[in-house]
């Protein structure tokens, strides 16, 4: 059940999901609601803005009301070789003692494949630094390496679905822990002893860079921040996009 916190942050300002992310201080925050062109719009403090590539669908009418996303358009990608490339990778380094949260929320229209949300890599498919997906066990994944040496992989416990969901990876430097959470509840949290820098010269939105993991629905905004959002705070982004606010 979520926190009676959770819950007043929610009905207290009656917020659309935009500013209360807003409110949350995002380095990054994409909320892929253009009707034309190639630019993802950033509109969080970092202003890195993104490129959709190989003709995803933009301007698709939202499965979530206009009133609670803050806008009624969503861009929708066919599962075939079309993502999105950040501009500015960088956003996503991150050393030793350097708290890191991404959070999305995707309709999914099948889980029947490895499916990337978001991906950031350097080289191949050995040196995924970050990953927030869909596998095909089914479950959703929150992986990352420290330079290629070190893995750390948290999957949820529920099995993934098809369908609108809100899934937030963490590490938390504090508490050494790579923590997972979906549609608002904690999943899993794994040991996180890396010591090495977290880099990313490429990141993409809808696909891995290395031309595989295609994701195969909406994507209904993604945001990151350079620290560790809390559960309340979780809870409430879950609330806002499901139920309104």
């Amino acid at each position: 059940m979520p926190t009676l916190s959770a819950i007043k942050r929610v009905h207290a300002g009656r917020q659309s999901l935009e500013s209360y992310i807003l409110g949350l201080g995002p380095v990054g925050y994409w909320r892929l609601n253009e009707l034309s062109g190639t630019v993802a719009e950033d509109i969080g403090s970092g202003g890195n803005n993104g490129t959709y590539v190989g003709g995803v669908t933009l301007g698709v009418n939202s499965p979530v009301p206009a009133r609670v996303l803050g806008n009624a358009r969503v861009a929708d990608f066919n599962g075939s070789n079309q993502h999105i490339v950040l501009s500015d990778p960088t956003m996503f380094y991150r050393s030793q003692g350097e708290d890191i949260t991404f959070w999305a929320l995707a309709d999914f229209d099948s889980t029947a494949a490895v499916q990337s949300v978001f991906s950031g890599f350097v080289g191949g498919a050995s040196d995924e630094f970050f990953f927030l997906a869909v596998t095909n066990d089914p479950v959703f994944r929150f992986r990352f390496r420290d330079r290629g040496v070190n893995l750390v992989t948290a999957d949820t416990v529920t099995p993934a679905t098809t369908g609108i969901h809100s899934i937030v990876g963490v590490r938390d430097t504090n508490a050494d822990q790579a923590i997972i959470y979906l549609d608002g509840n904690f999943e899993n949290a794994v040991a996180d002893t890396t010591t090495l820098e977290i880099e990313s010269p490429t990141a993409w939105l809808g696909e891995s860079p290395t031309g595989q993991h295609d994701f195969n629905g909406r994507l209904l905004g993604f945001a990151c921040f350079h620290r560790v959002v809390t559960l309340a705070e979780i809870e409430a982004l879950h609330l806002i996009a499901m139920n309104g606010a």
